[in-house]
């Protein structure tokens, strides 16, 4: 997101990215959800935050050649009775609902309905793959991509930029997800990891086009796949997927589902997540620059186009970096 608004700006630049195999955002469902939580919450910023979002995935996949996204809907059941409680007490108080909610929108008899649910609608599915290998592809093509890993050891600041290797530049901007726990420039923020895994697995029978949500999401990928996520993890030893995880989305997919199913994968990753669950951008207090663009948690794929425009609007000098989202607010 950083390289494409920094592209869309006519600003001269490089990527560099070892292009692993598996990360967060490779991991993640891609789903841009207006209403989240056990609390029914309306999702932060969200009126300003979805439009701007489906816009530039609009706009990445025309340059690129590639649908990015689907405006789509998620159909949420209610897992207990608390649940139930809950929702027709928000839906008695809460205003905002009306723009989100809807009574249910489907009638699927794989999902086990057993206690009701509504439609949230709009929402987004974003193909967070095709994104990435694309972009890269297009970055590659215009000779903006190394494909390596940094060595942040190489770095040398200088009194007006930075110089890496053979590059001297103005700045340099950090994204490095969970990586910048060995970054020692940024790596005291108050960061709190989060371990999630995901399942893959195959089912047959199952409406194609429709994201569904009981205990977990049921996330269609295409060809009977779908992505079934995700568990959070704040103690953990790696970043491997693990045998309790599985066992736990087995449960509740088995519990969501009246239909048979192959497990066809097993993910995990790490997310760079805040305690005030806000973003951790912005400059270097003592080195302005270098440059953080990381902290977005769960959120990557809503929040990620509207704060990249905003940083280099800021690195400009044509915009202030939002109070909300500044590193250097107390948290």
């Amino acid at each position: 997101m950083m390289s494409y608004f920094l592209h869309r700006a006519g600003l001269d630049f490089m990527l560099m990215d070892p292009a692993l195999p598996s990360n967060a955002s490779r991991v993640a469902g891609g789903i841009v959800n207006p209403v989240t939580g056990k609390k029914l919450a309306k999702t932060w910023r969200v009126d300003e935050l979805h439009p701007f979002a489906l816009k530039t995935y609009q706009e990445i996949g025309k340059l690129i050649g590639a649908e990015l996204v689907l405006q789509t809907r998620v159909n949420r059941y209610h897992s207990n009775p608390e649940d139930k409680v809950k929702f027709e007490e928000q839906a008695e108080t809460q205003d905002w609902f009306k723009q989100y909610i809807q009574a249910l929108q489907v009638n699927e008899p794989a999902i086990n309905d057993t206690m009701g649910g509504f439609t949230i609608y709009p929402a987004l599915k974003i193909y967070g793959i095709k994104l990435m290998d694309g972009w890269r592809d297009f970055l590659k093509k215009e000779g903006r991509f190394i494909e390596e890993t940094f060595d942040h050891s190489q770095l040398e600041i200088l009194p007006e930029g930075i110089q890496y290797q053979n590059i001297t530049a103005e700045k340099i901007i950090f994204c490095e997800g969970w990586g910048v726990r060995n970054n020692p420039w940024f790596k005291d923020l108050p960061f709190n990891a989060a371990k999630g895994e995901a399942l893959i697995v195959r089912i047959k029978g199952l409406l194609p086009d429709e994201v569904f949500l009981k205990g977990v999401f049921l996330v269609p990928l295409g060809d009977d796949l779908y992505y079934i996520g995700s568990t959070n993890e704040w103690v953990f030893t790696d970043d491997k997927p693990s045998p309790h995880k599985l066992e736990e989305l087995e449960r509740k997919l088995q519990k969501a589902l009246n239909l048979p199913y192959e497990i066809v994968d097993h993910q995990a990753a790490v997310r760079p997540a805040v305690k005030d669950r806000r973003p951790l951008i912005g400059q270097h207090a003592e080195y302005p620059q270098l440059v953080l663009f990381n902290g977005l948690g769960t959120k990557g794929y809503s929040l990620s186009p509207f704060f990249a425009e905003q940083l280099v609007k800021v690195l400009l000098g044509e915009s202030e970096i939002d109070a909300a989202i500044d590193l250097k607010r107390k948290i």
